[in-house]
């Protein structure tokens, strides 16, 4: 089995990142590509923070959001509240499963806008989960203000199971 030279992957890299900078299928696929391949590579991390910031195709955001979050950057930690409004579900069911991870100090204030506004069930079914990641007693509080609003009966349900689990033993904050 052959190797591939250092100077062949960067060949390579170099070719994504090309069809990373365009609007198409291309560029959904160089990203996801770049991020399997060279996820600690600083340039990766720039074409990301690129594409969340210009707002470009809402697959690509999502990708961006949730590498970025992984990663603990607190450069997308900083704009999760603006993302939290995007007009794609997909980035906001993002940003709702980056908040345990970055903890930025409004995320409850996210959890409650979205909880308020949100129209979209699979979005709002992931609102009402967080909580269970970030633990405490405010999460309590959280899913019990949930329970007050005006939500479907499944989404109540939703709710409630997660009240019951983080209720049982809330536990410290995950975030501090």
């Amino acid at each position: 089995q052959a190797s591939v030279t250092p100077e062949a992957k960067e060949k390579a890299y170099l070719r994504l990142l090309t069809l990373g900078t365009g609007k198409s299928e291309a560029l959904n696929q160089a990203v996801l590509k770049l991020v399997t391949l060279a996820p600690a590579d600083p340039r990766t991390r720039a074409l990301l923070q690129k594409s969340v910031y210009a707002d470009g195709d809402e697959r690509v955001v999502a990708v961006g959001v949730r590498f970025l979050s992984s990663k603990g950057d607190p450069w997308i930690r900083d704009r999760l509240e603006s993302l939290s409004r995007h007009t794609s579900a997909t980035v906001r069911s993002a940003v709702v499963q980056s908040l345990h991870r970055v903890c930025p100090q409004n995320r409850w204030e996210i959890l409650s806008s979205l909880l308020k506004n949100e129209k979209q069930e699979q979005v709002l079914k992931l609102i009402l989960e967080e909580p269970m990641f970030l633990g405490g007693e405010k999460s309590v509080l959280f899913l019990q203000e949930a329970l007050s609003v005006k939500i479907s009966d499944a989404m109540k349900q939703v709710a409630q199971n997660s009240l019951s689990r983080v209720g049982k033993s809330p536990g410290k904050e995950l975030c501090p």
